[in-house]
């Protein structure tokens, strides 16, 4: 399996993202991801990191497109952006891998 870092890599240079992202890996609650525009820091769920490849592709990729677009909302341009590298059937597989995951943690307590 690939690294965070290589995966990010690659993203950023299919998506022409030239600012600096950096990766923080934490145990969250109830996200898989989050990004600060602000500081253009991107928050991976460290209990997500289980997903495998494709799925830890997506979070960066979902978090990427919202600073390439300067806004957390989640409109057509947004799925334009993402469907550019992930197909909608890798995005919606991952999707309930990861709330699945989440589920199941919480779950736990």
């Amino acid at each position: 399996m690939r690294t965070v870092k290589s995966i990010l890599d690659e993203l950023q240079r299919e998506l022409g993202i030239k600012e600096k992202v950096r990766v923080e890996i934490k145990p969250m609650k109830s996200k898989a991801a989050s990004v600060s525009l602000r500081t253009g820091v991107i928050r991976l769920n460290k209990h997500a990191m289980d997903s495998g490849e494709l799925c830890i592709k997506y979070l960066l990729l979902h978090e990427l497109a919202h600073l390439k677009l300067g806004r957390t909302t989640h409109g057509d341009d947004f799925y334009r952006v993402v469907y550019s590298v992930m197909s909608p059937d890798e995005v919606e597989e991952c999707e309930r891998k990861l709330i699945q995951s989440l589920k199941e943690r919480l779950m736990k307590g």
